[in-house]
């Protein structure tokens, strides 16, 4: 776990600017609470200031919510909390980065964060193809790249087998 501070690193900023930055950084956290308790949301991902971070594990552990909480950054942290079953499945991808998440691993989180399945499957897709993680089984269930070059080169041969 990261060390939190209970105040506010940002000096430079008028006293009302950070009131209403912390506020409004809670507000969103305990829309997102109300959520989990209500059963809306099986696993949440809260975004937000270090500096907030404490008041939110307070509230968590108040209830009894399990919750992981990983660095975004000098200034800011995610948040996840909510069933012990999906926290286990974050933890056990293990990356503190959402943005090193292969796109499986991707998928898999926007479909526990309750995301549209829809929306999840095209970024699915779209995730796939800007990264070119094409893969193949082969008859030993073994999984292979395929790099980009045999990839073009595969495409007219499968689309000659569709048309006969």
């Amino acid at each position: 776990m990261i060390a939190l501070n209970e105040t506010s690193k940002f000096a430079s900023v008028s006293p009302d600017l950070e009131k209403r930055r912390i506020s409004g950084g809670m507000e969103v956290f305990l829309h997102h609470f109300y959520e989990y308790k209500k059963g809306l949301r099986n696993l949440v991902l809260h975004t937000c200031y270090r500096d907030i971070g404490y008041g939110i594990i307070c509230k968590l552990e108040h209830h009894n919510i399990e919750y992981l909480i990983y660095p975004l950054g000098k200034k800011r942290i995610n948040v996840f909390f909510g069933n012990t079953d999906c926290l286990e499945i974050v933890r056990r991808i293990g990356k503190l980065c959402l943005s090193r998440y292969t796109a499986e691993e991707d998928f898999i989180l926007g479909i526990m964060l309750g995301y549209d399945r829809c929306q999840q499957c095209e970024r699915y897709l779209r995730l796939k193809q800007t990264r070119n993680e094409k893969r193949v089984i082969n008859h030993n269930n073994e999984s292979k790249k395929i790099p980009a070059s045999t990839q073009a080169v595969s495409q007219p041969v499968a689309q000659g087998l569709k048309g006969g």
